[in-house]
């Protein structure tokens, strides 16, 4: 995940622009994606690769971590408060689907003054398959990386070390 130079430059001088937080869900069995942002107000702007305009709801929400397992995954909590109905009835559909697909998750960053894309490019994308549902917050645990379940050798993993370069 590459960061903008305005997002570098807000990070540094903490300057007067205000910094979004977003996240979306998605699933296989569900129609369309479900966008928030952690603001009082909603907020539209368009998604990377001059993606379309979307309007994220606003949602109270928290991430903490990252903590590691004994496989040495990485998760994040994330807590969503006083979800609506309609994220609560995806969840639940998820929860249905006989594919036991995660809900993907999606992380970006906006600034208030610019809405053409995120300022993380590409955006975070986490996978959560441990949600719990309550009448006040969603909770689910979201893995950055699933290393075990990776096939071997990849593009990442390869049999051959391109960058390396012998010194004759």
């Amino acid at each position: 995940m590459s960061l903008s130079d305005e997002l570098k430059q807000l990070y540094a001088s903490a300057g007067t622009d205000i910094l979004l937080h977003t996240l979306s869900f998605n699933h296989p069995s569900w129609s369309s994606e479900f966008f928030i942002v952690r603001d009082w107000q909603d907020f539209t702007a368009n998604l990377e690769n001059s993606g379309p305009s979307t309007v994220f709801q606003k949602f109270a929400f928290s991430i903490q971590g990252p903590n590691k397992d004994e496989n040495g995954n990485q998760f994040l909590q994330i807590t969503v408060d006083s979800v609506s109905l309609e994220l609560i009835n995806l969840i639940e559909q998820a929860s249905l689907d006989l594919t036991n697909s995660p809900i993907e998750v999606t992380y970006r960053a906006y600034l208030s003054s610019d809405t053409t894309g995120p300022q993380n490019d590409p955006p975070l994308k986490l996978w959560m398959r441990k949600v719990q549902v309550d009448n006040k917050k969603v909770t689910g645990q979201a893995e950055l990386i699933s290393l075990e379940n990776r096939k071997f050798p990849n593009v990442e993993y390869g049999t051959t070390f391109q960058s390396l370069v012998l010194a004759t």
